[in-house]
């Protein structure tokens, strides 16, 4: 999991894009890239991993001690 975020931030950043949203749904998790104020899906990972993906993103953060 951590390889999958890590290429999803590096590819927002290289892409240049201002902010990433991650949209849990009940059947994946949408990821967004905001490209010149315009709020674009990029891409679609299975619902089961979306825990798994939020948590990195919360490590990543400093929101888990």
């Amino acid at each position: 999991m951590v390889d999958i975020v890590d290429e999803l931030l590096k590819r927002a950043v290289a892409s240049g894009a201002s902010d990433v949203h991650f949209e849990p749904t009940g059947s994946d998790l949408k990821v967004k890239y905001r490209l010149d104020g315009v709020l674009n899906p990029i891409e679609s990972l299975p619902a089961a991993v979306a825990d798994n993906v939020i948590a990195r993103l919360k490590v990543l953060g400093g929101l888990l001690t």
